[in-house]
Parts: C-alpha cells; sequence; structure tokens
C-alpha cells in the first residue's frame, strides 16, 4: 500500500514539473512572438509597399540619367560632362531656372535701390518730417479755469468816534481832531466772511486796539480806549452795513463784495447815523 501510494506522489509531481516547463514555454513564446491588430498588420503593408515603389522609382530615375562624354577631333575628352534629362523635365527645370533668376534679380535690384535711396539725398542735411497738428484747446477749458478760480471780494470798514470828541478831556483820552479812528480802509477776501472777520482785520493792519468778549458771538466793548457807557449809559459802539444799521451781531452778519462798513460811537441813540 505504501508503495502504491509513493508511485502516486511521485506521477503528481512530475506532472507539475511537466505543467510548468509547459507554462514557461507558453510565456516565452508569447513574449518572442508579435501579436498585432489587422489595422496594424495593413498600415505595416502599406509601409512596405511604400518603400519597394520608392526603390523603384530611384532606380528607374539612376537609368534615365546619363552622363556621355562629348570627345575632341583628337579623341581627348573635352568640356564637362553633360547630364542627358527627359523632355519635359527640362523644360520644368529651365523654366523654374528662368524663374529663380528673373526674382534673384529683383531681389538684387531692390536692394541696390534701397542701398541708393540715402546716397540721393544731399549731404549734411537730415531728412525732416511734418510737424504733426497739436489740438487746439476747447473753450470751455479756459472758461472752466476761470471758474475754479476763486473770487475776490473786496469790502471797506471805517471806524468814527465824532460824538465822543467833548468827553475826550474827561475820558484822558487822545482822540483824533476829525473824530476817525479810521479812514474807509479796504480788505480783500475769498469765500465767506462776516463782519467780525472785516473788523479784525483791519484793525490788526492798523494797530488800532479793542476789547471784545464772546467768540462764537463776539461783542465789541471797547475800541481806541473808549469804551461802552463811557459817555453815559446809552452810549457804546455801533455799526452800520451800507448806512442801515444793523441789530446782527458782527459775528454772524455775512458780507459781500462792495459792502461798506462804518463803526460808530453813539452817546445817544440815532446821533451816529452816517449822513
Amino acid at each position: 500500500m505504501k508503495s502504491w501510494m509513493k508511485g502516486r506522489r511521485a506521477k503528481a509531481l512530475l506532472l507539475g514539473a511537466v505543467a510548468l516547463v509547459l507554462a514557461g514555454v507558453v510565456a516565452v513564446c508569447f513574449c518572442c512572438v508579435r501579436i498585432e491588430t489587422p489595422q496594424q498588420r495593413q498600415q505595416r503593408l502599406a509601409s512596405e509597399v511604400g518603400i519597394a515603389s520608392g526603390w523603384s522609382s530611384l532606380a528607374q530615375e539612376s537609368q534615365e540619367w546619363t552622363e556621355p562624354v562629348s570627345s575632341g577631333g583628337d579623341g581627348t575628352a573635352e568640356g564637362s560632362s553633360a547630364v542627358s534629362r527627359p523632355e519635359g523635365e527640362a523644360a520644368g527645370s529651365a523654366s523654374s531656372e528662368q524663374v529663380s533668376a528673373s526674382s534673384q534679380a529683383a531681389s538684387f535690384s531692390g536692394e541696390e535701390t534701397l542701398s541708393q535711396t540715402p546716397a540721393d539725398e544731399p549731404a549734411g542735411e537730415e531728412p525732416t518730417s511734418a510737424p504733426l497738428p497739436t489740438p487746439s484747446q476747447p473753450a470751455a477749458s479756459s472758461q472752466t479755469s476761470q471758474a475754479d478760480t476763486p473770487r475776490t471780494n473786496i469790502v471797506t470798514v471805517s471806524i468814527s468816534c465824532k460824538n465822543a470828541l467833548p468827553y475826550a478831556e474827561e475820558l484822558g483820552l487822545s482822540l483824533p481832531g476829525d473824530g476817525m479812528l479810521l479812514e474807509a480802509a479796504q480788505w480783500e477776501f475769498t469765500g465767506t466772511a462776516t463782519v467780525w472777520d472785516a473788523f479784525a482785520a483791519v484793525c490788526a493792519a492798523n494797530g488800532i486796539e479793542y476789547r471784545s468778549t464772546g467768540i462764537t458771538s463776539p461783542y465789541i466793548r471797547e475800541i481806541a480806549g473808549l469804551g461802552e457807557m463811557d459817555c453815559g449809559p446809552t452810549s457804546g459802539w455801533v455799526y452800520y452795513l451800507n448806512g442801515n444799521f444793523s441789530s446782527q451781531g458782527v459775528g454772524s452778519q455775512q458780507i459781500t463784495d462792495g459792502d461798506a462798513i462804518q463803526f460808530a460811537y453813539t452817546v445817544t441813540p440815532g446821533d451816529s447815523i452816517p449822513q
């Protein structure tokens, strides 16, 4: 029984080895043999036919092209070897040579023309080109620039203390004989301004001292040492705008170009109205 089992085992091993060998052979054959599709086969055949036709055409052309050598009277070869070509080919090559020769001649003539063009110009002079026209400025631009420029406004400011002259000695003040602390003085400004702006500016420019209270709504209490109620309970400083009494504060009264501002010292109501 044991010997029979050993025999079967040996047969199985042998069959397995044979199967492995066959599998290896098949694998090698599969790798070595080129497998191609019908399309690849057609492409390969077409390329082979094309190569064959090319070699045949080359062979035919080599037969047609011959090189006969003409001999002289003494049997020696003279001149260069002439190559015989077919008539159609010879005519075609001649026409192509004529076309190439004409094109070369045209190119040479063009180059000569270009190279000679600068020589035709007179020496010492450079080519000039016509000046480009400059666009004219529109009239609106000048008007716009004028509109953008701030306008300068001019007003006049005067300060009178005539009504206080009779009280000057009593007060110990040295007032002008004509009673004018400031004749009409001009003040220029741009934008907006108030009576207070004009008054402060002319006083600073002419060295006139004053005293006021309030910042946002200033009130003038004294000019050149002459203060309110110095000459009586109703005395003080008032102002007129273009000859008209104004009850509006100097800090809120707007002024415009050409206005005349007159400050005057009053003792009794109505005695300081401009004449």
